[in-house]
């Protein structure tokens, strides 16, 4: 039967194998002043280190290691904690149960270490055999296996990328998608005004193509300007009627039609000469 005990700080060791990491000083020194103040309002959970020697920890944290180091920070000699049945010592399954409860739904992971917690539990499941590690792990924690997916795609993500969600800087999952995507100049740019407090993600990527790099034109040969600066020619050779259909496709024809409205009744050699303005019109217009 589990009891309840007060047990020597020094006794206890914290689980090498919890997930969380990352302990906020700040809120570890504000819940150390609470239990000065008012004391431990909750008991934390350990097991007997099976084989222990005499002089050295006998127990393990199952479950509050942030109460058992604010009672350090309180300068406490024991805490009260709830010792599981030595004889019917905690599975990996108990012991992971209570501490995704303890961290999950109360003290909030942040994305690397919920990632990291979830990748061992998968990796445990598939050598315990199971057939679909990620539904059953979504079952037991009342998810989807599509959060799960989720929740791990971090892993993925470049070292610079995790390192924000890792200290607690950025949390917000789409944020930290979107930087990882990022080329490597935008991307350090962005993560050093993540580091410096002064990053706004709407203003960051107000623009659709934030990422794109520009394409510097190419210098041009001397041949090559004067080539684009030839004007366009049609050297072909067209009966006026032809003439008269092909500026009649154009805006030209207005002009004409104002300055010279008997233009289309002209013979070749008059036609010639509005087939040239109309080619001077139209590298005009280009």
């Amino acid at each position: 039967m589990d009891k309840l005990e007060k047990i020597k700080l020094t006794d206890i060791i914290p689980d090498p194998t919890q997930p969380r990491k990352d302990f906020d000083p700040d809120k570890i020194i504000e819940l150390a002043e609470s239990i000065d103040a008012v004391g431990q309002v909750q008991a934390i959970t350990v097991q007997r280190i099976k084989g222990a020697e005499f002089g050295k920890p006998q127990y393990m944290i199952i479950a509050g290691e942030r109460r058992w180091q604010a009672s350090q920070h309180a300068g406490k000699e024991t805490i009260t904690a709830i010792v599981v049945d030595g004889e019917k010592e905690f599975s990996n399954d108990k012991v992971y149960a209570h501490q995704i409860t303890e961290n999950l739904h109360r003290e909030n992971l942040n994305p690397v270490e919920l990632g990291e917690f979830l990748e061992k539990r998968l990796k445990y499941l598939k050598e315990q055999g199971i057939s679909n590690p990620r539904e059953y792990a979504a079952k037991e924690l009342g998810k989807s296996p599509s959060w799960i997916s989720k929740n791990t795609a971090i892993l993925k993500y470049g070292e610079d990328v995790r390192s924000l969600a890792r200290n607690g800087k950025m949390r917000d999952y789409s944020i930290l998608k979107k930087i990882n995507n990022l080329g490597p100049e935008k991307r350090k740019t962005a993560i050093q005004l993540i580091e410096e407090g002064q990053f706004n993600s709407k203003e960051f990527f107000a623009r659709k193509r934030y990422d794109t790099k520009k394409v510097e034109p190419k210098e041009q040969t001397p041949t090559q300007k004067k080539e684009e600066q030839k004007p366009l020619s049609l050297k072909l050779q067209l009966s006026p009627d032809q003439v008269i259909r092909l500026i009649e496709k154009t805006e030209f024809s207005f002009v004409l039609d104002k300055n010279a409205p008997t233009w289309r009744n002209t013979d070749n050699k008059e036609m010639s000469i509005y087939m040239d303005k109309f080619m001077e019109w139209v590298n005009d217009s280009i």
